[in-house]
């Protein structure tokens, strides 16, 4: 059973079954696309190599170890790279009209919209979604998955924007980065279903949004989805049996997805190959360990069941047929779920709301030979990186001790400075002071932007000129607790 692919001759069935196996237990890195716009409103997903004066270098996202190819400066408007940041080039006016491209594949879906992406927030991308300016939808998406990496029902939603778009490698790319968060997430499911359903993958987006998850569908786009994913869905060809060195090509593809951990990815391919080669047993092997993987463990008895059926019970396939059964009876005991074959598409009675902006909670302090200082803040965002805290602390100096109180609205700025102000209240030796704070410092955020290790220097003027400048500093860690 090996890569010649001749039918019901695929010989060394346990080194073949080893290697996917031995194949799916080392993850690769899984990299993030950059999205380039030309000026005639088409979109490319790609990962950019190199910008000369005259040219933009790049490989297709979807084939990163494919030929290079390249466009002309001119016919770009801008480049949003995988990390947020993004360059706008300026075009004479003469060169504003669509140019035909003289190298560029033809691999992207055309979307007429006008370009509305000053404005990036959560409230922009989902207005120009609903009114499908699906392009500019997509470029404010990006800047603020770029500055959010760990919001999943905002990744999702990205996700559903570039697959309006036609972009449906980078849709299931980001679905992939995700779904390692929070697998759970009802936003996940929904926005994976949807993105499937424009794919043209009716019985997998079933099986990602069953009636019984019908009222987790978010209320922002319950009522236009239908309509949605009707215009935009794609127009797949009849399934047509492919080359023989077409299907090794997109088995090895596959096989190599899943083993990133592209699951949704490698779901897809595999959906691809079956369709096109339903006489083809191992293909079904390697979309059985895909569909597992990430929790659909009846599609995956199923795809056994057809593996069995295409092998048949000729003796010379017994051991294979052995390790098959084997597989199907494990799978079916982890089955507890229902097969649906209905649509998703299905108007909820109830929805849910979007999550409330994140809080924080920060604690730490120093300590001196004579003197001691321990400060508590808790937090509230106002603004994707404003927020107005509550601070309490204690104070030990020179043998006497004072309790601080405060309100003050701290701003992060370049990522990792933040700067605070506003007012504190020192209570202690039978008095009580008010001061104006001023709180400059460094933040260091994780990846996951779930905590930070910060560092405080406060500053407190008096209003009474009975008291002096009083200098104090703090190392500590924060935590960020809702939809970051």
């Amino acid at each position: 059973m090996c890569l010649s692919f001749k039918r019901s001759e695929w010989i060394n069935c346990k080194a073949l079954f080893a290697g996917i196996l031995l194949a799916l237990v080392f993850p690769l890195v899984v990299h993030a696309q950059d999205i380039i716009y030309k000026i005639d409103n088409k979109i490319i997903e790609a990962r950019v190599l190199k910008i000369s004066d005259s040219e933009v270098e790049y490989k297709r996202f979807s084939n990163p170890d494919g030929p290079t190819y390249s466009i002309l400066k001119k016919q770009v408007k801008m480049i949003i790279y995988q990390n947020g940041e993004k360059d706008v080039f300026d075009q004479p006016a003469k060169e504003q009209a669509p140019q035909k491209p003289a190298t560029e594949p033809a691999v992207t879906k055309t979307i007429s919209a006008p370009v509305a992406y000053s404005v990036v927030s959560y409230a922009n991308a989902r207005s120009l979604l609903l009114n499908e300016n699906i392009n500019s939808a997509i470029v404010v998406y990006a800047q603020l998955v770029a500055k959010d990496t760990a919001n999943v029902s905002l990744g999702s939603e990205y996700a559903f924007a570039l697959a309006l778009g036609g972009i449906y490698d980078a849709a299931l790319a980001r679905l992939d980065r995700v779904w390692k968060l929070e697998s759970n997430n009802p936003d996940l499911k929904y926005f994976t279903s949807q993105v499937f359903l424009l794919m043209g993958f009716n019985q997998l987006a079933a099986e990602f949004h069953l009636e019984s998850d019908i009222i987790t569908v978010p209320s922002w786009i319950a009522v236009k989805a239908p309509a949605l994913v009707q215009k935009y869905k794609r127009n797949k060809p009849s399934p047509k049996s492919g080359a023989r060195e077409e299907l090794v090509k997109e088995f090895k593809r596959a096989n190599r997805l899943a083993a990133q951990d592209a699951n949704l990815q490698s779901i897809s391919v595999f959906e691809e190959i079956t369709v096109k080669h339903p006489t083809e047993f191992l293909p079904y092997v390697g979309y059985s360990i895909a569909l597992e993987k990430v929790g659909l463990y009846t599609n995956a008895a199923n795809s056994i069941e057809k593996a069995l059926n295409v092998i048949g019970t000729s003796p010379e396939q017994d051991e294979t047929r052995q390790y098959l059964e084997k597989r199907l009876l494990a799978l079916k005991t982890l089955s507890n779920r229902t097969v649906n074959t209905g649509s998703p598409q299905v108007i909820p009675t109830k929805v849910t709301e979007p999550q409330s902006r994140p809080m924080m909670a920060y604690a730490g302090g120093m300590i001196y030979s004579n003197y001691f200082n321990l400060n508590t803040k808790l937090g509230y965002f106002f603004t994707d990186n404003g927020n107005v805290s509550v601070n309490m602390g204690v104070t030990s100096s020179g043998g006497s001790t004072f309790l601080n109180m405060g309100l003050l609205y701290y701003q992060r700025y370049k990522k990792v400075m933040v700067g605070g102000f506003g007012l504190s209240a020192n209570i202690g030796n039978s008095s009580a002071t008010l001061y104006m704070k001023i709180s400059p410092g460094f933040s260091i955020m994780n990846q996951q932007k779930s905590s930070s290790w910060d560092i405080f220097w406060d500053i407190e003027v008096p209003f009474s000129q009975k008291y002096a400048t009083a200098f104090g500093f703090s190392v500590g860690k924060s935590f960020y607790f809702g939809n970051r």
